[in-house]
């Protein structure tokens, strides 16, 4: 109850006040999170954002949403959003945030409106705590891989198109550059004081970031052993930027024997041009390990992170059926399991590496270079005939 009156005080009343009318707009961002990847498709005096995190709150629409039942009996925000939509008549409504369910009605709300969800990182299979609904309903789904885009499908009706990542798709491939270099890819978060619980399992149970990071601290001490053994730099593609010292810190007091660089992040787009430029990459289930298998690159997957966390969603590929253990991946951490995928990937010749992937990646991550997808169905949309608004 205080988690609801707290959301309610940030998003109606703390939030900067917009006292104009919205305009019409042809495509309405539902949320903030992804929406200047969104722009970079649209034209930006046609289409507008519609957010509930608290960045703003269009007056003269929560006037109008105070006046439906909605409002007092519990959806405030179906009650906003609804007011919102019928203000702007927007012909597409996109979000990258695929667990507000309410995002899932729109279609079945209002005919007019064609709905595109844009998948924004590797999930687990959160959908299953709802009940089956009939009036879920997204008109283009664009998902990491066709065994998501089967389970989003399972919950949520509509048409699956398996492009991976809009993120990864928007950035060109550039040439290696570190042939003697393993980049980690960083799961890093700082640590609460005092520390909270930072996920919970299917059973409610709460795990500590001591349980979710017991496992980088293992991978960090083989691979650290591995590096040094094999004569290669460990460079650390970090997630904090400059400004915050403690994933610096983090990595300064666990590696010990190789020779390392840490990369703070520098921008949403650095990370894919320290992939591209690595031979390999190593991560334990970040999306940006996939994206790195996406894009070609040598890639081990070592994703024993559900062992912390009783969480069968972390393994390889979920949801898909892959194997356990495979070429690239382990789905534990310890020193023999390391040094296999490790010596597997500095071993594999390019052209060996590259036949290998076509096998796997598409299974795991698809890659449409330009989202050209993406494109031909938003502007299809646009120019289709729009029905009338509910």
């Amino acid at each position: 109850m205080l988690d609801k009156l707290h959301w309610f005080y940030r998003v109606f009343i703390a939030a900067p006040k917009v006292w104009k009318l919205p305009s019409h707009s042809d495509v309405v961002i539902y949320h903030s999170a992804g929406s200047d990847l969104v722009l970079n498709y649209l034209d930006s005096t046609s289409s507008q954002l519609l957010a509930l995190d608290g960045s703003f709150i269009n007056i003269p629409v929560l006037i109008k949403s105070m006046l439906t039942r909605d409002f007092w009996f519990g959806r405030p925000d179906r009650a906003y959003v609804w007011s919102f939509l019928n203000f702007v008549k927007p012909k597409i409504v996109a979000s990258f945030i695929d667990n507000d369910t309410l995002f899932y009605e729109i279609s079945s709300r209002f005919r007019g409106i064609k709905t595109v969800l844009l998948q924004n990182g590797t999930r687990d299979n959160w959908l299953d705590r709802f009940p089956v609904r009939n009036d879920w309903q997204v008109d283009a789904m664009f998902v990491h891989n066709p065994s998501i885009g089967e389970y989003y499908q399972s919950r949520i009706g509509g048409k699956i198109i398996s492009s991976g990542s809009v993120k990864n798709n928007l950035v060109a491939l550039a040439p290696m550059e570190n042939s003697d270099e393993v980049l980690y890819l960083s799961q890093y978060h700082q640590k609460q004081n005092p520390s909270k619980p930072i996920v919970f399992d299917a059973n409610g149970k709460a795990y500590s970031w001591e349980n979710f990071f017991a496992i980088d601290e293992l991978l960090i001490e083989y691979l650290d052993l591995w590096c040094s053994t094999h004569g290669k730099t460990l460079r650390i593609c970090g997630r904090e930027t400059k400004e915050s010292d403690s994933e610096h810190q983090y990595f300064k007091e666990r590696i010990t024997k190789s020779p390392w660089v840490y990369e703070a992040s520098s921008s949403a787009l650095s990370a894919y041009q320290l992939i591209d430029a690595a031979n390999m990459i190593v991560t334990i289930d970040s999306t940006l390990g996939y994206e790195s298998l996406a894009r070609g690159k040598k890639t081990a997957f070592f994703t024993g992170r559900g062992e912390f966390v009783n969480s069968s969603a972390r393994r390889f590929g979920w949801p898909g059926s892959l194997p356990k253990t495979g070429p690239f991946w382990a789905s534990s951490v310890n020193a023999d399991e390391v040094y296999r995928v490790m010596d597997y990937l500095a071993g594999e010749s390019n052209a060996q590496w590259q036949k290998t992937c076509q096998v796997y990646a598409p299974q795991v991550m698809g890659f449409d270079p330009g989202n050209t997808i993406l494109q031909s169905t938003l502007q299809h949309f646009l120019t289709s005939e729009q029905l009338n608004h509910a």
